[in-house]
């Protein structure tokens, strides 16, 4: 599945979509997930076949 959400104490207008970790470890897919500094879980991008994108002025999606 592809999200789309905020990250806590950003601003509401910066959107991303992308994977979300859960979905991965979900899927047995260990190798794409790791757990970083702050305890969150994070998605290595580079293992995945899904870029992980911002979402400006709605519609317009640039690579992060």
């Amino acid at each position: 599945n592809i999200y789309e959400w905020n990250y806590i104490g950003e601003s509401t207008s910066n959107r991303y979509r992308g994977v979300i970790a859960q979905d991965l470890l979900s899927k047995q897919r260990y190798d794409a997930v790791a757990e970083m500094d702050n305890g969150y879980l994070g998605v290595d991008y580079s293992k995945v076949d899904v870029q992980l994108t911002k979402i400006k002025n709605g519609t317009t999606t640039v690579p992060v």
